[in-house]
């Protein structure tokens, strides 16, 4: 129960019958709860486009330019910077360190502006074991 595995930039933590059943601290309730980024684009001919984030991973950017990643963990999504210059969080560069997001922030990418909402939802039991 509570074990971590981790799997590349993957992480899963497993939560027996009992401990989903149990009194939740906010580390697990993070976990069941769950939230699904949106990325919307702020500028160019796209501007307006808003994308909900499915995958627990995805790629950001264009190959051999600049290339981030969005990773959902039970403690939030991250933004990784993978490739090329450096990834731009609210104006400032990330380096190559992984950074928790905020609903509001701005990631900065290939020239493109795309703003992050995180919504807040609950996972059903199948899900959470899927996760």
């Amino acid at each position: 129960d509570r074990d971590m595995i981790e799997v590349g930039l993957v992480q899963v933590r497993y939560l027996d019958e009992l401990s989903r059943n149990a009194t939740l601290n906010t580390d697990s309730l993070m976990q069941i709860e769950g939230i699904t980024p949106t990325i919307t684009i702020l500028d160019g001919p796209h501007a307006g486009v808003c994308y909900e984030v499915v995958n627990l991973l995805t790629t950001l950017g264009k190959r051999n330019q600049q290339v981030a990643i969005l990773q959902q963990r039970p403690s939030g999504v991250f933004l990784t910077h993978l490739e090329g210059v450096s990834t731009l969080l609210n104006g400032q560069p990330i380096g190559s360190n992984s950074i928790n997001l905020k609903s509001g922030d701005v990631i900065q990418l290939c020239g493109t502006q795309l703003k992050v909402a995180l919504i807040k939802h609950h996972f059903s039991d199948s899900l959470q074991l899927a996760a």
